[in-house]
């Protein structure tokens, strides 16, 4: 699974008018409810997350604030995103794409571009994000480039993940990534350096080269558990299974699904679970048999 590539969004309100002005209680609850939300995202909280942004909505649309009510309809796609709810995303992107096109916000196009994206790619509609992606990679270079650099990078490592799904271009893309990522990184944007290192050791793997493709992949997941993200150190240990499994050793690549799968369990990402397990099944069985 893809993780979103940048931070989400938070729209800070201030008070409008040329004096100091005291903010009602319903801006001050909204405030506090996205600040409470983000925390639990960036926790891998996803349910809470998204019950605290769906509070904060409810309010900013009782005050028909439209940028506060887009910025919580984009954060809730991302949530949704990160819980592998298509319908749900889906349907807060039509929202938000719907208040970009009334109020003409159009510097918010390359990022509902983006989402629209990474939904389809989790939708397994490979080709269709390929090609919503191609604006947004079209004009990294240019001179006036208008991208900011999250909405930069998140385009490439998506478009690097589309790589290795169809099995073309992945070294092309790969570096390219790499360029990008070493232009002026935020600590920000400092998990996409361990993304990185899990694409470069997909390629290694294919090479057969599996020390180099081990150490990429240890190196990432140390970062992830060094920052506590957890989706990060599960889809880790998930390739450091198959790393395992590629090269006969069943009894680590064993121990490695397992601990991944524990690891899905309390993100609550059932799906995955589900996966790795009936992935381990089959794979205990063929050893079984062999």
């Amino acid at each position: 699974m893809i993780k979103v590539y940048f931070i989400i969004f938070f729209l800070l309100l201030t008070a409008c008018g040329g004096g100091s002005v005291s903010k009602p209680s319903r801006i001050l609850n909204a405030e506090s409810y996205n600040q409470e939300a983000i925390q639990a995202y960036h926790n891998e909280d996803w349910p809470n997350a998204q019950n605290l942004f769906n509070r904060a909505l409810s309010l900013y649309q009782g005050m028909d604030n439209r940028k506060a009510v887009l910025s919580s309809h984009i954060n809730l796609v991302e949530v949704a995103l990160a819980m592998a709810n298509i319908p749900v995303a889906y349907q807060h992107l039509i929202l938000a794409d719907k208040i970009v096109s009334i109020d003409k916000l159009e510097n918010y196009r390359p990022r509902i571009t983006l989402l629209n994206a990474l939904i389809l790619l989790q939708d397994k509609q490979v080709g269709n994000a390929e090609s919503l992606l191609q604006p947004l990679l079209s004009v990294l270079g240019q001179k006036q480039q208008q991208l900011s650099k999250d909405i930069q990078l998140a385009a490439i490592a998506t478009q690097t993940e589309i790589a290795f799904k169809q099995k073309k271009d992945e070294v092309f893309w790969l570096l390219r990534f790499e360029h990008v990522l070493k232009r002026s990184v935020t600590q920000q944007q400092q998990g996409l350096a361990s993304r990185l290192l899990r694409f470069q050791a997909k390629l290694l793997l294919q090479q057969g080269q599996y020390t180099e493709s081990e150490d990429k992949l240890q190196q990432a997941l140390t970062w992830y558990k060094n920052h506590w993200l957890r989706s990060g150190i599960a889809g880790t240990l998930l390739e450091l299974g198959v790393l395992y499994q590629q090269q006969g050793n069943n009894p680590l690549a064993i121990d490695y699904f397992k601990r991944s799968i524990t690891v899905f369990h309390s993100l609550g990402n059932t799906k995955k679970v589900k996966k790795i397990t009936k992935m381990l099944t089959i794979f205990k069985h063929d050893n079984r048999t062999e």
